[in-house]
């Protein structure tokens, strides 16, 4: 659920950029990297690491002893790296936003 919320986030984020840049020929600039920076992230998540996560946790279940693996520090760091990201948006998007 989470990451279905992030996603949905993600894209109403995304048509504030859309929007904000109206009547501009490019959606450049720092907001733009940094939502870009923040989709990655997402999607890394969610395509890549989470499978591996999901399926490293039904072996553990099932009895297996999987070797070690990184990936949970690999998806914190993703999260930790949102959470310095967001703010970041948000304050240079309310920049560009202002008259």
């Amino acid at each position: 659920m989470l990451n279905a919320a992030e996603r949905a986030l993600a894209a109403t984020l995304t048509l504030v950029v859309l929007t904000s840049t109206a009547g501009r020929s490019t959606v450049e600039g720092v907001p733009t990297t940094v939502l870009i920076a923040l989709w990655t992230l997402l999607v890394v998540q969610v395509a890549v690491v989470r499978p591996r996560l999901d399926r490293r946790a039904q072996q553990l279940i099932q009895g297996y002893d999987p070797p070690r693996s990184h990936l949970h520090l690999a998806y914190i760091a993703a999260e930790r790296a949102k959470v310095l990201l967001l703010p970041t948006f948000g304050i240079l998007l309310a920049l560009r936003l202002m008259p």
